[in-house]
């Protein structure tokens, strides 16, 4: 049985985290790796720092990384696609928006303002499906913490 967060408070307050972090990955799986490649390189323009023929890594932030798997060649079965998104926060929300006008995204919104949060953003397809926001924060507190 998976542990639950109930189980895992600590007695007497907040839990320490053992984890030394030292970056963060999330990896997807798709379908066309080309396809996946041009995406994240030419549309997003970000920096590649790995690949190994079959998983790819492109730099997001300082150590925050996101990773592209051939799914024909990855590690785990590919069940299903939805119930998330990756969002990545910029600094220059306007200036995204006007260059990913140039392609032609899936299901790419205007830009705008998400009240409750508060931020601007914009949401698209990308390949194999994969849900993406492009987001800028308005509040300063939360510009200081993303």
């Amino acid at each position: 049985m998976f542990y639950t967060w109930q189980n895992s408070k600590m007695k007497g307050g907040s839990k320490m985290s053992v984890l030394d972090i030292s970056s963060q990955v999330t990896f997807l799986y798709f379908e066309n790796i080309e396809e996946t490649i041009e995406f994240f390189e030419e549309i997003l323009g970000l920096e590649r720092v790995m690949d190994k023929g079959w998983v790819y890594v492109w730099k997001v932030a300082e150590k925050s990384f996101i990773g592209a798997v051939d799914e024909k060649q990855g590690s785990i079965p590919v069940k299903c696609r939805g119930g998330f998104m990756t969002s990545i926060t910029v600094k220059n929300i306007e200036e995204v928006y006007e260059h990913l006008k140039k392609y032609d995204l899936e299901g790419m919104t205007e830009l705008s303002i998400v009240e409750k949060v508060p931020l601007k953003s914009i949401f698209f397809k990308g390949p194999s499906g994969y849900e993406f926001e492009i987001q800028e924060f308005i509040n300063p507190e939360d510009i200081d913490i993303f």
